[in-house]
């Protein structure tokens, strides 16, 4: 009975560990990263190339497109995991 009521408070404290480390983390994200240079160029790349891609793109090849995008998709996903 003893040893249950000291796992669990080691489980307390590394939840309450976490919970800091978390928060933490979402500090120096919000403060360093968000709406900073780094991340508005990447948001301008990541939505740039679509719109680029939607007025510059051949109108018959359309699904072809997306079909050879959307399997390039699946293989990086996979070779990710």
């Amino acid at each position: 009975m003893v040893e249950k009521v000291e796992e669990r408070g080691k489980l307390e404290n590394l939840i309450n560990q976490f919970q800091h480390l978390h928060a933490e983390y979402t500090k120096i994200w919000l403060d360093d990263v968000f709406l900073h240079l780094d991340w508005w160029i990447s948001i301008i790349i990541s939505v740039g190339t679509w719109i680029f891609w939607f007025f510059y793109r051949k109108k018959e090849s359309t699904h072809r497109l997306l079909y050879a995008g959307a399997f390039a998709m699946l293989i990086s996903v996979i070779l990710v995991i």
